[in-house]
């Protein structure tokens, strides 16, 4: 992350306790800058957790929380898990060697049913059994926010793994996952194995000591055959056969090999043909139902085959994946399949052709919130005079007051694709309108997180 000034605050091992960790969440409920917090090794216990839970309820800055080694215990961790069920700003979470047990687990798992702005959870070592994990399983169903998770050095078996796993066939949002040193045997191995057949967003996998053995191996490897975007998994120390080993290495080789690289390729010129059927929709005035479903994670591609191959006879499976309810948004729909078929639609100018001209890329998107209109739109002259100082050096922005020519998150969505690196800009207005998930600011910050170009 680039901001405008320092929000980051560590005090990793300073032994400030309770009572620290009590004058800390007093803080937290006034402050409105902080954005990054670290307490890592302070033995805050309950009472400081409490404290500052109840400040992550009132809290709209902080984005990074590190509690871990504090021993805050289940009690804590239940408080927390209180404060996720109404914060939406928080994106990582780190509650490793709490104590946590399966009470604070099943209590985390259930805030992550409602929670939709946490990307980052770490549980390391907190003594979690089956109970805890089945019901942090049970969350990643619904679950569309979680990117990473941390559930190393637990006490989680076969039980609790399968429940994960079965997760893991249907959620459209984790990509890593750390299982590392647990009790998960053969049973979870082959509990893992079917799941990576069906899951297509899980790029890294730690199995790390987890007494799988060949029968679960054979099964992740048979996997490996199905799955091809799974590119690092670590399973060491699992008594697997050295010849099967070798076999899931190479199946994981294949996957970063220029075979892989070309199906990523094929994954971008699928997004492209998206925002080509987002401009046809456009074009009949149904734009905003698609805009809709990629700002609510949506399998936006299974909306656009069912625009390009079934348009002809398969209107009302149409209608039903846009989420069309009204009469005359049906008839648009309706008038505008007869007359247009999209497959041979081509840009309508030459504006748009350059802006589609894949040989154009960014150094860095230039992520902001304009400002107050009172105030001249201060904000967005700061940003206005960087972008000029980073022209100056050589780089190539995308800065909104010069690539921003048809539909807004179309634009938006183009130039974080093309984009190296997308620079946030954090004042307290943005912040705000990060709350509203139908602000422009929030669409682009969470498309751009959805799409790993912060970082």
């Amino acid at each position: 992350y680039i901001f405008i000034k320092d929000m980051f605050f560590s005090l990793r091992f300073n032994k400030i306790g309770a009572e620290g960790g009590i004058a800390i969440g007093d803080a937290l409920q006034h402050n409105d800058t902080l954005t990054s917090l670290d307490l890592h090794g302070n033995l805050i216990g309950y009472e400081g957790a409490s404290r500052i839970a109840d400040a992550l309820k009132i809290n709209k800055s902080l984005r990074i929380l590190s509690l871990s080694k504090n021993r805050i215990g289940s009690e804590g961790a239940i408080r927390i898990a209180e404060a996720l069920n109404e914060n939406s700003t928080l994106l990582r979470l780190d509650l490793g060697y709490d104590d946590i047990g399966d009470d604070g687990a099943i209590a985390i798992g259930k805030s992550l049913e409602t929670n939709t702005s946490l990307t980052e959870l770490y549980l390391w070592n907190n003594g979690i059994g089956d109970s805890g994990a089945v019901a942090i399983g049970k969350s990643l169903e619904t679950n569309r926010s979680l990117i990473i998770l941390n559930l190393a050095e637990n006490k989680i078996g076969p039980s609790g793994v399968d429940c994960i796993a079965n997760a893991l066939k249907v959620n459209r949002s984790l990509q890593k996952m750390s299982l590392a040193v647990n009790g998960i045997g053969s049973e979870g191995g082959i509990a893992i194995g079917d799941a990576l057949q069906h899951n297509d967003t899980l790029t890294s996998l730690n199995l790390y000591r987890n007494q799988i053995g060949d029968e679960g191996a054979s099964r992740i490897a048979d996997a490996l055959k199905i799955n091809k975007n799974l590119l690092h998994l670590i399973l060491g120390l699992n008594n697997i056969d050295e010849q099967l080993l070798k076999q899931i290495n190479a199946s994981l080789e294949e996957n970063k090999s220029p075979v892989g690289v070309k199906r990523k390729e094929n994954a971008i010129k699928a997004r492209k043909e998206l925002i080509q059927v987002h401009d046809w929709l456009r074009g009949v005035g149904l734009s905003d139902y698609i805009d809709n479903a990629v700002a609510q994670h949506l399998d936006s591609m299974d909306i656009v085959h069912t625009i390009v191959d079934d348009h002809a006879n398969g209107e009302e499976e149409l209608v039903k994946a846009l989420g069309i309810s009204t009469i005359g948004d049906k008839m648009k729909l309706r008038k505008g399949l007869r007359r247009i078929d999209i497959r041979k639609v081509e840009p309508a100018t030459a504006v748009q052709r350059n802006r589609d001209n894949s040989a154009e890329r960014y150094h860095c998107f230039l992520a902001h919130e304009w400002g107050d209109k009172n105030t001249n739109y201060l904000t967005h002259e700061v940003v206005s005079q960087i972008n000029k100082e980073l022209k100056k050096k050589g780089l190539t922005t995308w800065f909104d007051e010069d690539r921003m020519h048809g539909f807004i998150f179309n634009d938006m969505a183009r130039g974080i694709d093309k984009s190296g690196k997308v620079v946030v800009f954090i004042t307290k207005r943005y912040m705000e309108r990060l709350m509203n998930e139908n602000n422009n600011c929030a669409k682009e910050f969470n498309y751009a997180t959805q799409h790993n170009a912060i970082g």
